[in-house]
């Protein structure tokens, strides 16, 4: 049975949705890694940012962060 067109729509919906929601979950878990390889170790930036598979940035935001 062929699914209809608004079927195939909401079929097409729900796997970006399935998508962004593992996407976002990775994104955090990575963010997570960081942020404990900050508090953790004397890691460099760079290197935290090397492991984690984050920006430099986003490792300098955090570093930031968890200084106040």
């Amino acid at each position: 049975m062929a699914l209809t067109r608004s079927e195939y729509e909401q079929y097409l919906k729900e796997c970006r949705d399935t998508y962004a929601t593992e996407q976002a979950l990775r994104r955090e878990g990575r963010e997570e890694v960081a942020e404990n390889l900050i508090l953790q170790t004397d890691f460099s930036d760079e290197k935290i940012a090397n492991i984690a598979n984050v920006s430099l940035e986003f490792v300098q935001r955090t570093r930031k962060k968890s200084q106040k």
